[in-house]
């Protein structure tokens, strides 16, 4: 949690700071869509937070890939856009490679679910919800303000911040590891603080302003992908079995093939 703390605490910080230098903080504070924003970011942070104590991670990420389906036919019913060419075919095709890559996580577990693990699913399937929620605002805040995507990055992150710091409280989570990082760990930090949190949340965000939600969100199954390839090189990890193999080449495929399309159809 205290990872969470410190590395959107210092890009908080950094956008804060790039709004006020551009007179911009007040403009922001008096969006409409603002409240509705935060909150949702607040309420996906908490639900994302809570869903692993009650169930396993597995039933978490099965109901995370329900996103891309989630988020088309919210950026449908209310932004009355219409859905890219292929996106239900790139829906359908990633989830089944998502799928295949934890199948071998699935199959161990057993069949019948708890009260305690119906919980989690529910909070896991709500976190799901509002994380399309959050990308249709995004993108709609974006279209309808004269907003740029480094300066929404503030009101996004800090809520974080605030959320998780109750958790650590709540917790008791003891902070005095930070006394004893080395070197190479605040090489570590710095880079998923300013590589992974800031640089990942604003690509995000300009990719959903350029691209739409429907797009990115069918595109986030690649995630998985590229886990499995940094795990390779950077904790040695290896693909465990035949089915993560097959997942991973079927994400790529459509994928590839989903922006070929894409790029095709904006030529014509």
């Amino acid at each position: 949690m205290s990872l969470l703390i410190t590395g959107n605490g210092a890009v908080s910080l950094v956008a804060f700071l790039i709004v006020l230098k551009r007179g911009r903080f007040l403009t922001i504070l008096k969006l409409r869509i603002l409240p509705l924003l935060v909150f949702v970011t607040i309420v996906r942070v908490v639900t994302n937070l809570l869903s692993p104590k009650f169930t396993m991670a597995v039933n978490v990420q099965l109901m995370t890939l329900m996103a891309p389906l989630i988020v088309a036919v919210m950026n449908t019913a209310f932004l009355k856009e219409k859905l890219p060419p292929y996106t239900p075919h790139a829906i359908f095709f990633c989830t089944l490679g998502s799928v295949l890559m934890l199948l071998s996580s699935i199959i161990p577990f057993r069949l019948s679910v708890s009260s305690r693990d119906w919980i989690g699913i529910g909070l896991a399937f709500a976190s799901a919800v509002f994380l399309a929620s959050y990308m249709v605002l995004v993108k709609k805040t974006l279209s309808d303000n004269p907003v740029k995507g480094e300066e929404l990055l503030f009101f996004l992150t800090f809520p974080v911040v605030i959320v998780s710091g109750g958790f650590t409280f709540i917790l008791r989570e003891d902070w005095s590891t930070w006394t004893h990082v080395s070197t190479t760990g605040w090489i570590i930090w710095v880079s998923f603080a300013f590589g992974v949190i800031l640089f990942g949340n604003l690509l995000q965000i300009i990719a959903i302003e350029k691209l739409g939600a429907p797009l990115v969100s069918t595109l986030s199954a690649f995630r998985m992908v590229s886990a499995l390839i940094f795990s390779a090189f950077v904790l040695h990890e290896e693909l465990t079995d035949v089915y993560q193999f097959v997942g991973a080449i079927i994400v790529l495929i459509t994928v590839s093939a989903y922006l070929w399309f894409q790029n095709r159809q904006s030529k014509k």
